[in-house]
């Protein structure tokens, strides 16, 4: 099967709106400040980022490195630890300090537990989810894993860790010029970059990268229940059979989300290759929801972006500037 999916780059409200979000709320502009030129540290081409107290994990070609926020102002540091080499999603944040990131080819969920998270030695446990299941992006829970994929049995696993148990639920969104094809197709379609859960794991959220849609969803149990599907646009495709070909004038949609315990923030693009050819699958738009998926605010950022990450403490985003320096940028909300 022929699928057009660039899982390493991430790379207006059409009839496929679920629910309308506020088209009256305006953007505001915010400025960016430089941290540090992350190249210089030998950082490049990061992709994820996750800052836990003074600590910054990031998502790079080396793998996932590590360095302290004391060691960005010193000029004689060039080289961070690395720590976790295998080709992996999307970084992610477990309980207790846990970084994850999801092997997409074997389903293998890694985790990278504690302290040693800074130190850069640590070895990392992993669950195995189901092994015929294509798995695209995952998040943990204290003992559930919350993932999405190419699935036929709905658009949400709900894994058990102790139990060894999965379940699925919800469904994906249909594509109006596409109304007959299989689950599977859909979940091409509607492939999604990130999730996201609450801090007291009784929500989570998801975010597609090939379409405009976000989904807040409720965790009952060891259910999954929708509270708000949004959807500013579907995917532009060629379908032929099982074959799925994206349009040059498909619009990008969320390349990353972070949360509070009160909002969630989305990096959006918006933008098509026709658009921008260079910079289609970077982002100067961050959505501000609340956890019911009411739209509160819109940012207008001064930079292109790929990856952002809110640090509570501060109340501050920071941010991966979509430039070969690689910058590291802080935005005060």
């Amino acid at each position: 099967m022929k699928i057009i999916l660039y899982l390493s780059i991430f790379i207006l409200f059409l009839s496929c709106e679920k629910e309308k979000v506020g088209k009256n709320v305006l953007s505001q502009e915010l400025e960016s400040k430089l941290v540090s030129k992350l190249s210089e540290r030998g950082i490049f081409q990061a992709w994820g980022l996750i800052k836990q107290g003074k600590t910054f994990v990031l998502n790079g070609i080396s793998g996932l490195q590590i360095i302290e926020e004391d060691e960005l102002k010193d000029s004689t540091v060039t080289h961070v630890r690395t720590i976790g080499r295998e080709r992996t999603s999307l970084l992610g944040e477990g309980v207790n300090g846990e970084i994850t990131t999801l092997n997409y080819h074997t389903g293998k969920l890694m985790i990278y537990r504690g302290k040693n998270i800074a130190r850069g030695n640590s070895k990392p446990e992993f669950i195995q989810l189901p092994k015929q299941e294509e798995h695209l992006i995952a998040a943990k829970g204290h003992d559930f894993v919350i993932a999405t994929g190419l699935y036929e049995k709905g658009r949400y696993l709900y894994y058990s860790i102790n139990a060894d148990e999965a379940n699925y639920y919800l469904s994906y969104p249909d594509h109006p010029d596409y109304p007959n094809i299989t689950q599977k197709t859909k979940g091409i379609l509607y492939a999604s970059s990130v999730i996201r859960i609450h801090p007291d794991e009784n929500s989570f959220v998801c975010g597609d990268m090939y379409s405009g849609t976000i989904d807040f969803c409720k965790i009952r149990g060891q259910a999954i229940e929708r509270i708000k599907e949004i959807c500013l646009h579907v995917p532009e495709v060629f379908i032929s059979g099982r074959d799925v070909q994206y349009k040059k004038s498909n619009r990008l949609g969320f390349a990353d989300i972070t949360v509070s315990k009160d909002k969630v923030y989305a990096l959006y693009s918006g933008k098509s290759y026709n658009d921008d050819p260079k910079h289609f699958a970077a982002c100067q738009v961050i959505m501000e929801f609340d956890w019911s998926g009411n739209l509160l605010n819109t940012y207008k950022i001064d930079q292109l972006v790929t990856s952002i990450n809110f640090d509570s403490e501060e109340n501050s985003i920071y941010a991966i500037c979509y430039s070969p320096d690689t910058p590291l940028l802080k935005i005060d909300l």
